[in-house]
């Protein structure tokens, strides 16, 4: 936008002259949401814990042991098992219901309320090996920084698929030193919350009933925390404890020329423009139902032929 390509109104507003009007540009912003849920554990030793929280030597120990013999725990990625879940099988919610019931009045839709195929998951579900947490401003007063000695916990990480809010990015001064204004629209769509809530509903009752956890698992931590009984309590759960995982994207899509906010084309070059492309994870129309970093590098990958393609060096 700095450079006069993106929507000519805002552009106006910056008092920067419009080379190209791409209404698109900046638009789409999407993100995936993450709620964390912290559990006490019995044993600390089944933890990273005490490698870390236990006395203020533990995480310069730990560092300094990466950096000798690159083991210990910053050596390896503090992450457990993960998991692909659906929910609308369970999910028992007047939202879920109205979008439900508005989407079969679609009949050319073979998609559900969040707009995913049968087989395209809802939520991922993971479980660290250690205590953290990207504590938000509401949580700044209700949470301790850590786990006190003797006590231990990890966190289940609910991340939701398909999410239905969409931000934007927009330009605070024509000064490119400025900050932008990024407004990721987090929950503002209620189905995102709904879903969110019952995906934190079922990850609970693994973590508190499943074969693996129920034997370890003490209950949420800190124990003050609230316990939430119900659907609606784990919406307020949501609201309370919901975060970013690193991962936008879509502010630049790939579309056909009759969609108005499509910034590039099937070939990655932005319209209007010439030698001009884009090959990140903004070309998203949709982001993807996981992690960003592989569909990164293929996105890279592919460009990189196209561009040689069009050089005439590679078929």
């Amino acid at each position: 936008m700095h450079s006069g390509i993106g929507p000519l109104e805002h552009l106006a507003e910056m008092s920067i002259s419009c080379k190209v009007n791409l209404q698109g540009v900046g638009s789409n912003l999407q993100d995936h949401t993450i709620i964390y849920t912290a559990y006490q554990v019995n044993d600390p030793s089944l933890t990273l814990d005490p490698l870390i929280y236990y006395n203020p030597d533990a995480l310069a120990a730990s560092v300094q042991e990466w950096r000798e013999t690159k083991t210990g725990p910053m050596g390896d990625c503090p992450f457990g098992p993960f998991a692909l879940k659906r929910i609308d099988k369970t999910i028992q919610d007047p939202v879920w219901e109205a979008a439900k019931s508005e989407k079969q009045t679609d009949q050319s839709s073979e998609c559900d309320p969040t707009g995913q195929w049968s087989n395209q998951p809802h939520i991922e579900l993971w479980t660290s090996e250690m205590y953290f947490s990207a504590q938000n401003a509401t949580q700044s007063d209700e949470l301790p920084p850590c786990p006190v000695k003797g006590e231990a916990a990890i966190v289940l990480i609910t991340f939701l698929c398909g999410s239905q809010s969409r931000g934007t990015v927009r330009l605070s001064s024509n000064n490119p030193t400025s900050k932008p204004i990024i407004d990721h629209a987090y929950l503002e769509n209620d189905l995102d919350v709904a879903v969110l809530a019952e995906g934190c509903r079922i990850g609970h009752e693994v973590m508190m009933k499943g074969r693996g956890t129920k034997d370890i698992i003490v209950g949420p931590w800190p124990r003050t925390r609230a316990d939430p009984k119900d659907l609606a309590g784990w919406k307020e759960h949501v609201r309370a404890f919901a975060n970013t995982c690193y991962h936008p994207g879509g502010t630049c899509k790939m579309a056909p020329d009759t969609d108005p906010m499509g910034v590039v084309d099937h070939r990655l070059r932005v319209r209007n423009i010439e030698g001009l492309r884009v090959a990140d994870v903004s070309i998203m129309p949709l982001i993807n139902n996981g992690h960003t970093q592989a569909p990164a590098y293929a996105i890279g990958e592919k460009v990189a032929h196209m561009i040689l393609q069009d050089a005439g060096l590679a078929s």
